[in-house]
């Protein structure tokens, strides 16, 4: 009979009562978390394995294990009460120690050792990770492969997303070193990668994107600030501006003066000119058909929506927003360079926000000035206004707060919504960092309908979060 007992002990399947009191905690065999043992109706910490109180809304512990039978009954490890001759357990109460399903029962009473046997689990329900290019989930203690990336995606953060080797589709540059041309293009999964060269046809070489018809000379002959290379004339390079430099020089050129943007090149360094050559060579591949027209607002719009890589490599970039942008701007007049420090100083999506405003006013009150304008702006561009020049007052400055008012929604979506859109800044991060954390280390316990020991597992792995969102 010893060897039925030892075999049990090893899979892991038998229930052994530590002494003779009222037992009421017991520890999972996949798991190896403390839940509370069946019927018993308690809330159980699953690490420190102590009694806890249970939270309102969810009965933690609750349907973790399988039941065992009564769990008063003798210990299950006295191997000679109640057998048959072919040395299977009778005990009915114990339950035998072939039920894999039964958990080990601990002594509630007592400090709970970490584990009995050895601890086979390897990571922690609701864990996501990546191995390689593929997707894992822990499922079981162990370590799961639930999707692998396509080949032109790379696995980050438990996701797949793009590895885009070029930013903007369609636009074309030169290949590096050679006379051909590459174009960004579009895979199934919506990356961006180059596509095969293609060869300048005989006797010519590439410029700027383009395959132009190589001679031994310029002609005419480049100006000042400029050098002949393979027949075209290019930027020297010799000078020291830095592409913010060389965009703000050109950006003050007078239109009277179609020789200023290649004498504002001529000062230019040759990293300073390689970066601007990138953000005008974008511009011109997505952008051109709005500059051509001189829809300047919506050309920045297009700019910092589709080539805000380029722009920020060139000028840089902040974090300002829109209203910060806006102020920004009306200090500078026709200053090129100002307006390029505070393009500089500008989030992405504060510039987008910004010059989507001014775009709105473009089209639809363009024609009006003065009050008449401004009334135009904030009734019919309402939405970018009022994100621009918000005029709701906080009502909420913690995340707590926030939690509390959607408490009262009802799980209706849009009074959620509003209830975080009335909190701060800081208090709206807390409740992102919250969200996040919870459904990164919890999904497993908290997704769903499936919400049985969420509370318990967002107070382990989420502590800080939680901290900050509670009394």
């Amino acid at each position: 009979m010893l060897w039925i007992v030892a075999l049990g002990a090893l899979l892991g399947s038998a229930c052994t009562r530590t002494n003779s009191m009222a037992v009421s905690v017991c520890r999972d065999p996949v798991t190896k978390l403390c839940v509370a043992c069946p019927e018993t109706g308690i809330c159980v910490d699953p690490v420190s394995c102590k009694i806890i109180e249970c939270h309102a809304d969810i009965a933690f512990g609750q349907g973790d294990a399988t039941p065992t039978g009564d769990a008063g009954t003798s210990d299950a490890g006295t191997a000679d009460s109640g057998s048959s001759g072919d040395g299977k357990s009778l005990d009915s109460d114990a339950g035998g120690v072939s039920d894999a399903a039964s958990p080990e029962v601990l002594d509630s009473g007592a400090d709970v050792p970490p584990d009995n046997g050895p601890d086979l689990a390897v990571c922690s329900p609701g864990q996501s990770r990546c191995e390689g290019s593929a997707i894992q989930n822990c499922m079981g203690g162990q370590w799961q492969t639930v999707a692998a990336c396509n080949a032109d995606l790379t696995c980050e953060n438990a996701a797949c997303v793009c590895k885009n080797s070029c930013s903007v589709a369609s636009l074309i540059e030169c290949v590096p070193g050679a006379a051909a041309v590459h174009t960004c293009t579009k895979t199934q999964s919506g990356c961006l990668v180059w596509s095969d060269a293609v060869a300048c046809p005989a006797g010519q070489a590439c410029n700027l994107g383009q395959c132009q018809t190589v001679s031994t000379g310029c002609n005419p002959a480049c100006v000042a600030g400029q050098v002949c290379q393979n027949g075209l004339c290019v930027p020297g390079g010799g000078g020291a501006l830095t592409c913010s430099q060389l965009a703000a020089c050109i950006g003050n050129c007078p239109e009277a003066d179609p020789n200023c943007p290649n004498n504002c090149k001529a000062q230019g360094s040759a990293s300073g000119l390689s970066l601007l050559n990138a953000y005008q060579g974008c511009l011109k591949a997505v952008c051109k058909s709005l500059a051509d027209q001189g829809k300047f607002n919506e050309t920045m719009l297009c700019v910092y929506s589709n080539c805000f890589s380029e722009q920020q490599a060139c000028i840089g970039s902040g974090s300002g927003d829109c209203k910060k942008t806006s102020d920004c701007m009306a200090t500078c007049g026709s200053s090129a360079t100002c307006s390029t420090n505070c393009n500089a100083a500008a989030s992405q999506q504060g510039a987008k926000d910004y010059y989507g405003l001014l775009t709105c006013i473009d089209n639809q009150c363009g024609a009006l000035s003065g009050q008449a304008q401004l009334t135009c702006a904030q009734n019919g561009c309402k939405s970018l206004w009022d994100s621009c020049y918000p005029s709701t007052p906080v009502l909420y400055t913690s995340c707590l707060q926030v939690a509390n008012c959607q408490a009262k929604c009802g799980g209706d979506l849009a009074c959620a919504k509003a209830c975080k859109a009335a909190a701060s800044p800081e208090a709206q991060a807390a409740v992102d960092a919250f969200i996040t954390c919870r459904d990164t280390k919890c999904g497993g316990y908290c997704g769903g309908s499936n919400t049985t020991n969420c509370m318990q597992c967002v107070q382990i792995y989420c502590p800080n979060q939680l901290d900050a969102c509670s009394y």
